[in-house]
């Protein structure tokens, strides 16, 4: 969690010094991906179960534009 322009907490954006700090977590997620040792829907359970946790347990605050957490919040 980071504060944002209001001093809210809220999760960092994709920002270009994000993905450099975490491209090395990025590219090992991508080949557990194509090496099959990991499911998408494995991630994406993992991410939101991860999400939420980061909110306090809020999963009311969790939001996605085609709604695909609602089957993991």
């Amino acid at each position: 969690m980071v504060p944002d322009s209001d001093g809210e907490p809220r999760t960092p954006s994709m920002t270009r010094a994000r993905i450099e700090q975490d491209l090395d977590r990025i590219v090992g997620a991508a080949r557990e991906l194509l090496a099959g040792s990991v499911t998408y829907e494995r991630c994406l359970r993992d991410y939101f179960t991860a999400l939420v946790a980061a909110q306090g347990g809020d999963a009311g605050s969790i939001w996605s534009i085609d709604g695909v957490h609602f089957s993991y919040v």
